[in-house]
């Protein structure tokens, strides 16, 4: 059986218009938790968009070689990449041993507590295991953000939800460096909050 152009190009149609209103519909936003999932990514966002838009800079600010605070930016690119890989391959492998819900969380704790101890250190040693620790929970937190997202709210919303938590990212990382230039970073106690995540 050979269907009329006609018939294929309106069932084409019919799946685009299905596809569009599943990506437009606002059925997340009704849920409560998802807020919250936004506030998270959004303040973490907004706490580790300085660390790779300005630490060289400070870096050199408190003594260290330009060489020095180049290779930060490694070790915390390292991290992440470190983190991703490991947090996908627990996931896949020993999903049914692990919270992945506490693990998300967990990681999302103590990366915010490592950028708050972050500046309290100055020498390369610390800085470098600081920076590589930072980016591993980053990289924990994006590899672990799909699964999460599917499980709160379920496989029908992933679209809807992981593109609304795309934006709070956005503004995170759009408004973090700028926040971070104008209080000095690291940041000044007064405004600590923004280092850790719901």
């Amino acid at each position: 059986f050979d269907p009329s152009p006609a018939s294929r190009r309106q069932r084409k149609l019919s799946r685009q218009d299905s596809t569009w209103r599943d990506i437009t519909s606002i059925e997340v936003l009704k849920t409560p938790v998802f807020y919250v999932h936004f506030l998270n990514n959004l303040m973490w966002c907004i706490g580790i968009s300085p660390l790779f838009a300005l630490l060289p800079d400070y870096a050199i600010e408190i003594s260290m070689s330009k060489a020095q605070s180049s290779m930060l930016i490694s070790f915390a690119s390292f991290g992440n990449l470190f983190g991703r890989l490991l947090i996908s391959f627990f996931m896949n492998f020993f999903s049914s041993a692990m919270n992945r819900l506490h693990i998300h969380n967990i990681s999302a704790v103590f990366g915010g507590l490592l950028l708050i101890i972050l500046p309290l250190t100055n020498s390369f040693l610390a800085f470098s295991s600081a920076s590589m620790c930072v980016g591993f929970m980053f990289g924990v937190l994006v590899g672990s953000l799909p699964v999460i997202t599917a499980e709160l709210y379920g496989a029908h919303l992933l679209t809807n939800a992981f593109s609304y938590l795309m934006i709070a990212d956005g503004i995170g990382f759009l408004v973090g460096p700028p926040i971070s230039g104008e209080y000095g970073w690291p940041y000044p106690p007064q405004i600590l909050i923004y280092r850790v995540p719901l």
